[in-house]
């Protein structure tokens, strides 16, 4: 997911991959808010580029169909929970029927990867979150995350 910001954001880019990287879901997403000029700098997704886009609301039973049987896994799922709850609430108007939605979206990579990295913070007593990396566009970034996903379960051979 590609955001107005990182704070209080608004999706302009949604995404999902199936496990083997095939994309079954992208979309850009008229925000109805303004981007942040630091978020424009990171994804290059314009206001113009939004211009025709359908707004998140449009999108809902594309993607209700999507994740339809299926587990979400996301790098950083609470902002993008965040992000889809922002968008759920203002369709619906309707704090439990975004609940509802949201209860199949439930599996965060992140922490798993950060253990998996290793680099422990004594500061904090728990593993270094480690960033995704990526070229900030959705799908590259789900692909890059299925990589990872894969590496990280497949069995070192070092001896180290």
């Amino acid at each position: 997911m590609e955001t107005t910001g990182l704070e209080d954001a608004y999706a302009v880019q949604v995404a999902a991959v199936d496990r083997r990287g095939t994309v079954v879901f992208n979309e850009y997403v008229q925000p109805n808010a303004p981007l942040e000029p630091a978020a424009v700098a990171v994804h290059g997704i314009t206001p113009d580029r939004l211009a025709q886009a359908p707004v998140f609301a449009e999108l809902l039973p594309r993607l209700t169909d999507v994740f339809h049987g299926t587990t979400a896994v996301a790098y950083k799922m609470d902002f993008d929970r965040g992000v889809i709850e922002r968008e759920l609430h203002r369709h619906h108007g309707d704090p439990a029927a975004a609940d509802a939605w949201l209860a199949r979206v439930r599996e965060d990579a992140m922490v798993p990867y950060a253990v998996w990295r290793g680099l422990w913070s004594v500061k904090r007593g728990a593993y270094r979150n480690q960033p995704l990396g990526g070229p900030h566009d959705a799908v590259a970034d789900a692909r890059l995350l299925i990589a990872k996903l894969e590496m990280a379960a497949t069995p070192s051979t070092s001896p180290w």
